[in-house]
């Protein structure tokens, strides 16, 4: 869609008559930004992926967070004080909502300087310590999200119901690579679980004009989760110069730095021993997994994101993916 529906528009009673347009590059849900006599919101539209009482975690998270004097968007309800309005696309019945706008924030798809990385690492450091005392139960956390065992389960299921796939040799070779690789090594434990965004990507932090970090936003992987894999997926982001479309990367050693030092400028004494240690182990880990299921998702011709004007198929695409995340990991 290229903007939003009135009459979903309608449900929100500052909104009526605004205009709207696609905001931002997230290939999950679709994104507007919505401007109005009112001002600016956001509105979304969910990926079926996340079940709208996602919406209901969201909010209670961003209340704790407000309450700790952290800056987060909120949920703006809708007319009759619900957090999201469900309207049928052709698709089936889709889950929209509204978001209130932050104020001089903009985002990046790829950290552009250590600034960045150190301040971004501060503001997740500030989010986790609010969260420390975070005590609602999540109704709507995805199951799996890190999985490292599962994914690989799944890849070695798509190896055998695939063998005459187009793309079956160079997956099957790589993946080889990664089972092997797996089993050199240890992966993180399940304990202790804390409270984690689920999903730090560098698009998922604002920054102001002076590279300050302003919030996170993209809260629907909210739960609890070991620290180094939490902290994994944002070096898996930010540390990876070439970004996941690119078959060979590096790690920027300057970047991975920053970002070790801004979070522990806001969690000195949180952080214990054989979490610290893990955290090198977390990022191999999540760029393991990662790889396992981009070469999965090859197979299963199945990747939502895929990019048409570069490539043939989504397998192409996700191969291209598993081998760029196989090099982070090396």
């Amino acid at each position: 869609m290229r903007e939003v529906p009135e009459d979903v528009l309608a449900r929100w009673p500052s909104m009526r008559g605004a205009v709207s347009r696609r905001y931002g590059t997230g290939l999950i849900n679709e994104t507007f930004l919505v401007e109005g006599p009112a001002g600016r919101a956001v509105v979304q539209r969910m990926h079926p992926m996340f079940a709208p009482e996602v919406n209901l975690d969201i909010d209670a998270v961003t209340s704790h967070l407000a309450r700790a004097g952290v800056t987060t968007p909120r949920i703006v309800p809708t007319d009759d004080g619900a957090l999201w309005t469900l309207r049928d696309d052709g698709d089936g019945p889709r889950a929209w909502r509204a978001l209130s706008w932050v104020e001089h924030a903009r985002v990046y798809d790829k950290v552009r300087s250590e600034v960045v990385a150190r301040s971004g690492a501060a503001m997740v450091g500030t989010f986790h310590r609010a969260m420390g005392s975070f005590e609602g139960a999540y109704r709507a956390t995805r199951k799996g999200v890190h999985d490292t065992p599962q994914h690989l389960r799944n890849l070695t299921t798509a190896l055998a119901e695939h063998p005459t796939h187009r793309l079956f040799e160079p997956a099957a070779r790589l993946a080889e690579e990664v089972l092997r690789g797996a089993a050199a090594l240890e992966l993180v434990s399940v304990t202790p679980a804390r409270h984690a965004h689920g999903d730090l990507k560098i698009s998922n932090l604002l920054f102001d004009d002076a590279d300050r970090c302003v919030c996170l936003v993209d809260l629907d992987s909210v739960s609890q989760m070991p620290l180094a894999l939490e902290l994994g997926d944002a070096m898996r982001s930010w540390c990876n110069p070439a970004g996941e479309d690119a078959s060979a990367t590096e790690v920027d050693l300057a970047v991975f730095t920053a970002l070790v030092q801004g979070y522990a400028s806001t969690t000195r004494g949180d952080v214990l021993p054989e979490e610290r240690d893990a955290l090198v182990t977390g990022f191999a880990q999540i760029a393991l997994e990662l790889t396992a299921r981009f070469l999965a998702d090859a197979l299963n011709e199945r990747y939502f994101g895929w990019d048409a004007t570069r490539f043939a198929t989504r397998g192409e695409h996700n191969l291209l993916r598993a081998r760029g995340q196989w090099a982070l990991h090396e």
